[in-house]
């Protein structure tokens, strides 16, 4: 799970272990900013991409995964990533 950022719009801030990263280069949202996305995994080169990822809405997460992800992680990403 992963946000994208409010400071450079090409990085994502991934969730429960935050780390910066990117869209691979191959997927169909590398061109796309969607605001949130899921992805499946990590690929490290030069840079972390992530691949196999698809948009979602923040909502869904606490929904399909209260055990996980709490309102908390949600509200912490978004002070993180406010300009100053």
């Amino acid at each position: 799970m992963a946000r994208l950022s409010d400071t450079d719009n090409q990085y994502y801030k991934t969730i429960k272990n935050p780390h910066t990263v990117l869209v691979h280069p191959t997927s169909f949202l590398f061109k796309k900013k969607m605001e949130w996305v899921v992805y499946h995994e990590i690929i490290f080169t030069s840079k972390e991409y992530m691949r196999s990822l698809i948009p979602i809405h923040k909502e869904w997460l606490i929904e399909v995964a209260p055990h996980f992800y709490k309102q908390s992680d949600i509200e912490s990403t978004n002070q993180n990533t406010k300009r100053k």
